[in-house]
């Protein structure tokens, strides 16, 4: 015969009920293999009425689905059983969330200094790329590329179709723009001014004009003058355009900056006088 004391008589009660009370709430359902409570245990206080108590975490061979709503909020379950791979917390309507996994969970979302940049608001976390970004490695597009201002690399930019600068420069600053296959050369858009007698204008960093009025005796010359604000102290000229027997050749080029280039042309020596157009075809370089 068994005497208990008026306290341990209390714990062995609350134990009791404790066990009956759990027992009553779990059933097994064979068709998914997993455990299904109860959403709350009703557990007793010491001194006081039933209190709600969450299950404990519940295994799971196959991580839960919108289906599975028989949980109150808050209930954490795990896959696969009996082994925990994956957490998940009920969110309630169906809603569940994965908050750790057999990697690790989640505990800070940080950038990387001109890389990436995370910022927090209200639990939100906003991933966005820093207003001078730095690739680690290479950076490849699929269809377009797009630099607002300048667009830089410390080794080689790489298109399979294009380039283009809508309104800026395209800048070799230590080294070539370089065609390396045949036919692959620099296009460019002159502008191109018909025969008409000196001066001439042609405002564009790279031109075609054609002049009229020619009259180059043997032994002397004649100057074309080509305004153009584009020009500044030096650019590749092409002249062509002479009466046959002539021996015509520059003489001098002279630049005045952001304003016109006068090209000088003489005729050689006992040649013939020339009086055909000359078109002269020209590319500021700098």
């Amino acid at each position: 015969m068994f005497i208990y004391s008026s306290q341990q008589f209390f714990v062995l009660k609350i134990y009791l009920l404790t066990k009956v009370n759990f027992i009553q709430q779990v059933k097994v359902l064979n068709v998914s293999q997993e455990i299904y409570m109860s959403k709350l245990f009703q557990v007793y206080g010491i001194g006081q009425a039933l209190i709600p108590v969450l299950p404990p975490p519940i295994a799971f061979e196959n991580a839960p689905t919108s289906s599975q709503t028989n949980y109150s909020v808050g209930q954490i379950v795990y896959t696969p059983g009996p082994t925990a791979d994956a957490f998940y917390m009920y969110a309630g309507a169906g809603n569940w969330v994965e908050f750790a996994t057999g990697s690790g969970s989640i505990t800070a979302v940080d950038g990387t200094s001109n890389e990436i940049t995370a910022s927090t608001t209200s639990g939100v976390v906003t991933l966005s790329l820093p207003l001078v970004m730095t690739a680690p490695g290479s950076l490849a597009s699929t269809t377009n590329l797009s630099a607002g201002t300048s667009l830089s690399s410390g080794t080689s930019i790489t298109s399979g179709t294009t380039i283009t600068a809508t309104l800026g420069n395209i800048t070799a600053t230590n080294g070539n723009l370089v065609s390396s296959t045949s036919g692959k050369g620099i296009v460019l858009n002159p502008v191109v001014v018909t025969a008409a007698a000196s001066p001439q204008t042609a405002n564009g960093r790279s031109f075609s004009v054609t002049f009229s009025g020619v009259s180059i005796a043997a032994g002397a010359t004649q100057s074309f003058v080509i305004n153009n604000t584009s020009v500044n102290t030096l650019a590749l000229i092409s002249m062509v355009g002479a009466t046959a027997g002539s021996a015509l050749t520059f003489e001098s080029i002279t630049y005045v900056s952001g304003t016109s280039i006068t090209i000088v042309i003489t005729n050689g020596a006992g040649a013939t006088t020339s009086t055909a157009n000359i078109t002269f075809t020209g590319v500021c370089i700098n």
